[in-house]
């Protein structure tokens, strides 16, 4: 988003890493999270009067995280006045960055005419830091939490698994490790999320762990009553919460919730209409997550890179959030897996994938 040069590397930097998760579990700790969401104008003036229900630390961790996405503003904008994208090489230039600024200069030239709009340089920055903060968070709660519950479950199904590295190593261009370095040998988005057995495990897998862990607040229309699934005659202008992780484990369109169940999406029926109508990992209508496109994209990328050349098993699931608790990825949870590589094949040579062994569990969607 930034440019290699001012991007984070958390992956190799364990120190930097740790202390941006110290500081992001500080700022949303669960015990507190009531007053900052539901009542955040009283627990302001319940704060000047020396009555603040939440400690100073959750602050003081609020605005470190301020200040780390202000710099990588100010750095951003540092490059962009010195050079330009054709004296950068690749994925030097800030170009996400670049875009997201020229799109909000544009949208307040519409707002404020022809009024100077450098006067709103500090909001403007603002505005760009929030973004900054909003695609790693996102990045964390709905990439990396969302994909650890994936391999979760295909480790506890084996034969799933199977039937996954069948489907992913017959296509025309697997994602080998050995095709990786050559961009064109590389299976296309729109193949990825047409094959049948990848979609539906990972479909499966966010409708158990929703990528929402939070209330998505909504007002009733003003001026009229509604009716919210069994609840009737709600006024106008009363709040209502959606929860995905209760819609997800509705019963009359799920049956058997609580159970990981892929095949339960291989039907063309009403009740697949249904169970679509009510998948709500990212949220609908006006308020649909605007990066869904790309969170799947990566997901499928991953999953489709682990399964194409590995086998996994779980080594240690005991600290792991299950199905038992609202949401994982809370502190001190661990996951381990083991990554045994799969035997290696010439993908010219195509062999017909076999049928799971265990198929009373799993029934093999393969031809």
């Amino acid at each position: 988003m930034v440019g290699v040069p001012r991007g984070t590397n958390f992956i190799c930097n364990k120190g930097d890493r740790d202390a941006w998760l110290g500081d992001y579990l500080k700022s949303h700790p669960s015990e507190y999270m009531f007053w900052l969401l539901e009542t955040p104008n009283l627990t302001a003036i319940l704060a000047r009067v020396g009555l603040n229900p939440v400690p100073k630390w959750v602050a003081q961790a609020h605005h470190r995280l301020e200040h780390w996405a202000w710099d990588l503003v100010d750095r951003s904008e540092a490059a962009l006045a010195t050079t330009n994208s054709k004296d950068l090489g690749d994925g030097k230039f800030p170009l996400v960055y670049n875009q997201l600024r020229l799109a909000l200069n544009q949208e307040r030239r519409q707002i404020y005419e022809n009024e100077d709009i450098t006067a709103s340089h500090a909001e403007q920055r603002d505005e760009l830091a929030s973004e900054i903060l909003d695609q790693l968070v996102a990045t964390r709660d709905v990439f990396g939490i969302t994909l650890t519950y994936i391999l979760w479950e295909i480790s506890r199904h084996p034969g799933w698994q199977k039937d996954l590295q069948d489907e992913l190593r017959s296509v025309e261009q697997p994602l080998l490790f050995s095709n990786l370095s050559n961009r064109k040998s590389m299976i296309g988005c729109q193949e990825l999320e047409s094959l049948p057995v990848l979609s539906i495990v990972v479909k499966e897998s966010m409708r158990l762990r929703t990528t929402l862990p939070v209330p998505n607040p909504r007002l009733t229309p003003r001026g009229r009553t509604t009716t919210v699934g069994p609840y009737e005659n709600i006024p106008g202008g009363v709040r209502t919460n959606s929860f995905a992780w209760c819609m997800h484990r509705d019963p009359s369109v799920y049956p058997d919730p609580h159970e990981w169940k892929p095949e339960r999406w291989i039907r063309f029926d009403r009740q697949r209409e249904d169970m679509d109508n009510q998948f709500w990992a990212f949220g609908s209508g006006s308020r649909l997550c605007l990066g869904m496109s790309l969170a799947m994209e990566l997901i499928n990328y991953a999953v489709a890179s682990i399964y194409t050349n590995f086998t996994t098993t779980i080594v240690d699931d005991s600290h792991f959030g299950t199905d038992g608790k609202f949401v994982t990825g809370l502190p001190g949870e661990d996951l381990v897996l083991a990554f045994d590589p799969l035997a290696p094949f010439d993908a010219k040579q195509k062999t017909k994938p076999t049928k799971s062994a265990n198929s009373k569990e799993t029934p093999s969607i393969i031809s």
